[in-house]
């Protein structure tokens, strides 16, 4: 085991040194494929919903069936070369341990291979494309095999600030909705020195950020929870002598649950267009990376929490949602399932950090955590 685990790290640092964008994982998915050859899954599926990968590995006898999704997407950040297997893509780099993930998810199909399940099936799921919110989605609605349904679903992601190793559970919703708002305005150009001949919307804008900030303080009056968080905006071209007529303004909602997410877009979208209106532009509203909120199943949080403790592994249970969002939502929409954390470090960088770095400790413990999953879901 401990060989394995080395090769592993190994693993998991060639691919921090090549991480690609969501979408564009072909490299990563051929890297996998490869590190996987000597494994004896009864079924390989590749190129599913993108540059997916779906494993089984079936007893050929009764039981339950059980999926595991790691995902293997990087992000658009640079790295700092602060360890000797920094990432060799300029702008590009795994500050969300995505990298971590398959290399678990490739560990466990070993283990599946060494010690093969004596009932049921595993399914193992590398998805493409979570950090925009398509990868999972992709998969499902796409050419995943039809024949393949798991009577339940796990993942994890792991948790700067936790102590390592520590298993985090939540009730209920486990991470946030969120989704981006791309709200464009249209008016009328006018020559700069005859402004009130045309329809400028930077005013409109000027308007819409501070009410679309005190939205969430209204929505919590009604008992939701939300954020808005204003990314980008833009009026006109850069061009002194010209009045612009056109206008966007982007931000990201992110609320604990669907339902308030909701009611976070129809607030939003009567806000906006009742100022559109009152500065006489048409407006039109797209939404983009729409990520479900993630939903941790009862027994499934049960079934974790035993296997953490018969692992000896200490265990953080409260009902508090983390802010940010992930696309297994998608999955524990259509089966019952959880997501949960693995503490990657009290000292550990923030994910989506420059600095963040996957903690190559917390292999084995995933591993075996997944494994006593799999073989005791029953």
């Amino acid at each position: 085991m401990e060989n394995n685990i080395k090769k592993l790290i190994s693993f998991r640092h060639n691919l921090h040194r090549h991480p690609e964008l969501s979408g564009n994982e072909k490299a990563t998915a051929s890297a996998i494929l490869h590190y996987l050859a000597d494994t004896t899954p009864e079924e390989k599926y590749t190129k599913i919903g993108g540059y997916g990968i779906v494993l089984v590995f079936d007893s050929g006898n009764p039981g339950p069936v059980t999926l595991i999704r790691g995902d293997m997407d990087a992000l658009p950040i640079d790295e700092p070369p602060l360890v000797p297997y920094h990432s060799l893509q300029a702008g590009i780099s795994h500050k969300c341990g995505h990298d971590g993930h398959t290399a678990i998810l490739a560990g466990l199909a070993e283990r599946l291979t060494q010690a093969p399940l004596k009932k049921g099936k595993a399914i193992l799921v590398f998805q493409p494309a979570e950090e925009t919110g398509t990868g999972a989605q992709a998969m499902l609605q796409g050419n995943f095999p039809a024949h393949l349904s798991p009577d339940i679903v796990f993942a994890f992601h792991n948790i700067p600030g936790k102590e390592k190793h520590r298993i985090i559970l939540r009730d209920g919703f486990f991470a946030s909705a969120s989704r981006g708002i791309v709200i464009h305005l249209s008016g009328k150009t006018a020559h700069a020195a005859e402004p009130e001949k045309g329809i400028n919307p930077a005013f409109a804008i000027a308007e819409m950020i501070p009410a679309l900030s005190q939205l969430p303080e209204k929505m919590k009056s009604q008992g939701y929870s939300a954020k808005i968080t204003l990314i980008h905006l833009k009026v006109g071209e850069i061009a002194f002598g010209t009045s612009p007529g056109e206008g966007v303004l982007m931000a990201t909602l992110r609320t604990r649950s669907d339902e308030a997410m909701t009611q976070l877009c129809t607030a939003t979208e009567m806000l906006v267009k009742a100022i559109a209106a009152n500065h006489l532009l048409t407006l039109s509203i797209n939404y983009t990376e729409i990520f479900p909120a993630t939903k941790s199943h009862p027994q499934a949080n049960t079934k974790v929490e035993k296997a953490a403790k018969s692992l000896s592994l200490s265990i953080e249970k409260n009902n508090d949602t983390f802010d940010w969002s992930e696309d297994f939502g998608h999955f524990t929409k259509r089966w019952p399932g959880c997501m949960f954390g693995i503490g990657a470090g009290t000292e550990q960088a923030n994910l989506h950090n420059n600095t963040y770095d996957f903690p190559d400790e917390i292999i084995p413990t995933a591993i075996a955590l997944f494994e006593k999953l799999i073989k005791n879901s029953g």
